[in-house]
């Protein structure tokens, strides 16, 4: 039950880190527009880079972990299935 809890807990602070995320990339995108005349090519291509880097990475450790919660959560219910029709063919 314990690696369920932890893989709970995981998800929640990744969900909880979505509003911080979201807020960075829309400073980003801010920051990109507003100074768009002012930066070098690098350094614009730098910034993208960095801000499609953070989507990526966030977006994969969201679905990681709802994935691994699922798993977890799916493998318990079966064995909570299992231990209860163990438990009812024994009863009879």
């Amino acid at each position: 039950m314990s690696r369920l809890l932890y893989h709970q807990e995981l998800a929640d602070d990744v969900h909880a880190k979505q509003p911080a995320i979201n807020e960075a990339i829309s400073k980003a995108e801010h920051f990109q527009r507003e100074y768009r005349d002012r930066l070098h090519p690098e350094q614009k291509d730098a910034l993208q880079e960095k801000v499609d880097k953070l989507k990526a990475d966030y977006d994969k450790l969201h679905n990681e972990s709802d994935d691994q919660f699922k798993s977890d959560q799916a493998r318990l219910d079966k064995l909570r299935r299992e231990e209860e029709e163990r438990v009812r063919s024994h009863v009879w």
